[in-house]
């Protein structure tokens, strides 16, 4: 098996943490979003405003954490 799919297709060095962030305030959420990404270690890999949303983009993002 490789590395890449070991880690389940995802790129990135092996530190990154993957995050989606869910919110229904929208500027929130992005403020968040903008934050976050400026850390190196982090990657925001979406923003979700409703469960249905997030349950959706869990699937498609593999996001190493949810930030609810």
């Amino acid at each position: 098996m490789s590395a890449d799919q070991a880690s389940g297709g995802r790129t990135g060095g092996a530190d990154e943490v993957r995050l989606l962030i869910v919110d229904d305030h929208d500027m929130f959420a992005d403020s968040l979003r903008v934050a976050l990404s400026a850390e190196p270690d982090l990657t925001v890999v979406g923003t979700a405003a409703t469960l249905a949303e997030a349950r959706s983009m869990v699937v498609s993002t593999a996001p190493d954490v949810v930030l609810l």
